[in-house]
């Protein structure tokens, strides 16, 4: 890869977020990634959930596997 890298984004994979204890653990993750990162974007790759989710501070995009597939 050349040049510089702008902008770190972080993606995160489950397949729902409905669960509490599930939720918790994957946006948790996520955002000690973006911490450690320096990241400002973070997305979770889900089957079906679409959402903007806020957890410690940052906001979180949840988005379908097939809608993150054809962006």
């Amino acid at each position: 890869m050349s040049g510089t890298l702008e902008e770190l984004h972080r993606i995160q994979a489950s397949a729902k977020l409905g669960d509490v204890g599930t939720r918790e653990r994957e946006l948790g993750a996520l955002a000690e990634a973006m911490d450690e990162l320096g990241c400002e974007r973070g997305t979770v790759v889900t089957l079906d959930d679409a959402s903007t989710v806020k957890h410690g501070g940052r906001e979180i995009e949840a988005v379908p596997a097939w809608q993150w597939l054809l962006s």
